[in-house]
């Protein structure tokens, strides 16, 4: 021992070290170390570094012992007569329970050491780190495997149910699974200056973080690449930028991609298809513009807009619905058929709803006034009069879970609708995604059904123009009966 350790030794921390010795008075073994620290807590230093260095000399010279604390350590751990020794394992318990172990350890990883006095005292500096790298290692290693049913998420396996989730929840999930693994990305992404970031989480950078990791680990391991690779895909991303994000495990690939999209609108129309022999629904189509892109542009591949349609259906799920009956519709259609709405007839139902209107209009105009930027509505005197109130509704509809309307996209079909022939073929290709295919499904519908079709000016007139041609043919579903259109002003 160094004669001059002495000189730089601190009091309180001594003491400090004497005051977690006598922390824990539970055990039995640590009644010898709470006397020593009762005995050595008002003493000075150094009569306990005399009394050690006596003890020592005392063992060496008497007994002829070379005893070291190493010598110590290793045998009451390596030996077997050692371990199954009472007295030894009675110092083992009172050494492992002890508080003060940690500061031994962290002595050990850098001991105390006089001023000037250079790195002689490094000790097993690296030792320690690598003992403290393989504990770290083997707690990393075990808390990934607890996180592989919380990434769980098979390829194969997949759903909307599946694909949707609380990205908080599973935050919350991964930092009480793996607080070890969670604290070491926190403590390398966390700075003082974050606080004052608004922008940035570092917790979504920390669950990217893992994600990988335990993706790396298991293929199956993919719920958070599930979502990217489909949220990459809806924002237009490139094929050549989802390749890469799939080479850095950010994302599935793309041909999995393709093949979720598919699995999903196969599961969506079944489920649609299910919801319209429970419920009523309407349905409408309109006309699109797709730009297709070209990364490498030849004569026969280069960029260009083409035109389509699209179609949606609406699943009406509130208990007070009633789906239209045909036969009514009929004979409705041919009572008004003999007295037409005319010009007239609006201007009389317009001022029949005029004392309906102007609260609404004057609601309207006092909201624009107040919302302007150049008027502070907080500080009007009067803000509190009936004039602000929101006038009654006419027809209020329910609102509610319940009542809440389902929309169901169908497939694009790449059939312009601007002509006659092309809402006809769209037409084709909607009842062929609808599953109207069959004899029994158009006689079903052509009687006893009426589904509202909504759409623009253009679309409505083409369907009238249909309906108007074939209005001579025999059969019901050619003449188009169960459509009932209804235009849609944007």
């Amino acid at each position: 021992m160094d004669n001059n350790f002495t000189d730089d030794l601190n009091p309180d921390a001594f003491e400090h070290f004497l005051n977690m010795l006598g922390n824990l008075r539970g055990l039995p073994a640590l009644l010898r170390t709470i006397s020593f620290r009762d005995h050595w807590i008002n003493r000075p230093p150094e009569e306990l570094i005399r009394a050690c260095r006596d003890a020592i000399d005392y063992l060496a010279d008497v007994f002829q012992l070379d005893l070291t604390l190493l010598l110590f350590i290793v045998a009451g751990w390596t030996n077997r007569d050692a371990v199954n020794d009472p007295v030894l394992r009675y110092a083992r318990t009172a050494l492992m329970w002890s508080e003060g172990l940690p500061v031994i350890l962290k002595n050990w990883y850098r001991p105390p050491r006089r001023h000037n006095a250079g790195i002689s005292t490094r000790a097993r500096y690296d030792a320690m780190l690598a003992l403290a790298q393989e504990i770290v290692n083997e707690k990393v290693d075990n808390e990934m495997h607890a996180l592989t049913p919380i990434m769980y998420s098979p390829p194969f396996d997949i759903s909307e149910e599946k694909l949707l989730f609380p990205i908080e929840d599973l935050i919350m999930d991964v930092k009480r699974t793996a607080p070890t693994f969670w604290s070491l990305f926190q403590s390398t992404s966390y700075v003082p200056q974050q606080a004052r970031n608004t922008l940035k989480n570092p917790d979504l950078s920390i669950l990217t973080a893992i994600s990988l990791a335990s993706f790396n680990c298991s293929h199956h391991c993919c719920k958070l690449q599930k979502l990217l690779g489909l949220y990459f895909k809806s924002c237009s991303t490139s094929a050549h930028g989802i390749d890469t994000l799939s080479s850095l495990g950010i994302s599935m690939s793309l041909s999995w991609i393709y093949s979720g999209l598919e699995a999903i609108s196969a599961a969506s129309r079944d489920k649609m298809c299910r919801l319209m022999d429970q419920y009523p629904w309407t349905a409408g189509h309109d006309n699109i513009n797709v730009h297709f892109k070209t990364y490498q542009q030849c004569l026969d591949n280069s960029r260009h807009f083409d035109s389509g349609t699209i179609a949606t259906v609406f699943i009406h799920k509130a208990p007070d619905a009633v789906a239209p009956d045909n036969r009514a519709y009929r004979e409705k259609f041919a009572v008004s058929s003999q007295n037409p709405v005319n010009v007239f007839d609006l201007l009389m139902l317009n001022k029949r709803a005029k004392h309906r209107q102007r609260p609404v209009f004057l609601y309207f105009i006092l909201r624009y006034l107040i919302n302007s930027s150049s008027f502070d509505y907080s500080t009007y005197v009067h803000k509190d009069s009936d004039v602000f109130s929101c006038p009654p509704p006419v027809f209020q509809l329910p609102t509610g879970p319940e009542h809440a309307t389902e929309q169901y996209m169908l497939d694009a079909a790449h059939i312009e609708e601007a002509s006659y022939e092309g809402n006809e073929a769209c037409f084709e290709e909607w009842w062929r995604q609808l599953g109207i295919t069959t004899i029994e499904k158009m006689r079903e519908i052509s009687t006893k059904r009426v589904i509202p079709w909504k759409g623009d000016q253009l679309t409505t007139s083409r369907i009238r123009g249909i309906k108007r041609f074939h209005s001579q043919d025999l059969n019901p579903w050619d003449i188009t009966k169960p459509l009932l259109t209804c235009l849609c002003v944007a």
